[in-house]
């Protein structure tokens, strides 16, 4: 019997959770872990000039993951194209 409560207690704060995060979407509230982008935007745009590093090694030099860098340097490749 107390192992059912817990479950149905469960639930409903796993469903009240889920209502809860929809209205603050609708309401344009940006969920998730904040990006490091604009933090990291002057170094990426010196490294980025340099021909010979790649994008391992900017990632590297700027402490995240080769994906994150790919990202950033796109993001930053489509901000600077007039």
């Amino acid at each position: 019997m107390l192992s059912y409560l817990a479950e149905y207690q469960a639930q409903q704060l796993s469903e009240a959770t889920k209502r809860k995060l929809e209205s603050l979407k609708a309401q344009g509230v940006k969920l998730g872990r904040p990006s490091k982008y604009q933090t990291l935007r002057p170094q990426l745009r010196i490294l980025a000039q340099d021909d010979t590093l790649s994008t391992a090694e900017i990632g590297r030099r700027l402490g995240i993951s080769y994906n994150s860098t790919k990202t950033y340097l796109k993001r930053l490749e489509r901000e600077e194209k007039p």
